[in-house]
């Protein structure tokens, strides 16, 4: 198995259909962040900030991705390695600039 690190994300080529998936593996780095934009920042949060930066920033890729987060993972499947990077880099920028929270 292939894995491509974006921390705190981990990007990992698999082996069956859809051929890539999205993990979040930081989570404790993100937390103390996510936290104090009161939000409580388990995968269902995740999930809800990577559907709105794909609407706004990637509405194209929308149909490309498969969405499975639980409570305690973020997880996105993809046959397009490119879109999950991509996404990847947009759930980073949330964590790099807190005042991203406020937006989303």
């Amino acid at each position: 198995m292939d894995t491509h690190d974006l921390a705190p994300f981990l990007l990992q080529d698999i082996e069956f259909d859809p051929g890539y998936s999205l993990l979040l593996t930081g989570w404790s780095e993100v937390m103390p962040v996510i936290q104090a934009s009161g939000r409580e920042g388990n995968g269902y949060t995740w999930d809800g900030v990577a559907r709105l930066l794909v609407a706004r920033h990637l509405p194209e890729a929308a149909d490309q991705l498969e969405h499975d987060s639980e409570s305690g993972m973020f997880a996105v499947y993809s046959s397009n390695r490119q879109v999950l990077e991509a996404l990847a880099f947009s759930c980073a920028t949330c964590i790099d600039r807190p005042s991203n929270w406020a937006s989303s």
